[in-house]
């Protein structure tokens, strides 16, 4: 496969405010190149189907050159406020180091 220059592309996010089956199908035919068939869900239609029709849903697509390469569906676990995130971790205990320790 030859690289590509992603010099020349063109990158874009966007943010879906609704959605059709086309799209749904464009996802999963996404998942489908991306991840090992173990992983993919068996209701996969049906899952994002109902996750991108909640609105409160954070739900974004990544295109280039207008082709879908990349997508977030991120539901919010709570009231949507700003995160509260610290001027800098300290270097002896970085958030990574702390979770594969556990609480």
């Amino acid at each position: 496969m030859a690289a590509k220059n992603i010099m020349h592309s063109q990158q874009t996010v966007e943010l879906v405010k609704s959605c059709d089956d086309a799209l749904v199908q464009k996802i999963l035919e996404l998942e489908k190149r991306c991840f090992p068939k173990e992983w993919l869900y068996d209701e996969g239609f049906e899952y994002y189907s109902k996750a991108l029709a909640i609105k409160e849903n954070i739900n974004l697509l990544l295109r280039e050159d207008g082709k879908i390469v990349g997508y977030l569906l991120a539901v919010p676990l709570g009231p949507r406020r700003p995160p509260k995130i610290p001027q800098s971790w300290p270097l002896e205990n970085p958030p990574a180091k702390r979770l594969n320790k556990g609480f």
